[in-house]
């Protein structure tokens, strides 16, 4: 998958993200980076948003 394809994936979802520069150059630097995920439940979540969640970070 190109660069630019892979940052359009990511302002597709992503609240918060690096400038759209950085972004792509961790892409052009890095083939498989590592984001941080702010995901912090409280209390009990649904089901449908175990489903929905997995497929976003893959």
């Amino acid at each position: 998958m190109d660069v630019e394809t892979k940052v359009s994936i990511i302002k597709e979802f992503a609240e918060e993200t690096i400038t759209e520069e950085e972004l792509r150059a961790v892409f052009e630097t890095n083939s498989h980076p590592i984001a941080y995920d702010g995901f912090e439940p409280s209390g009990i979540a649904p089901i449908h948003f175990g489903l929905q969640r997995a497929p976003k970070m893959k």
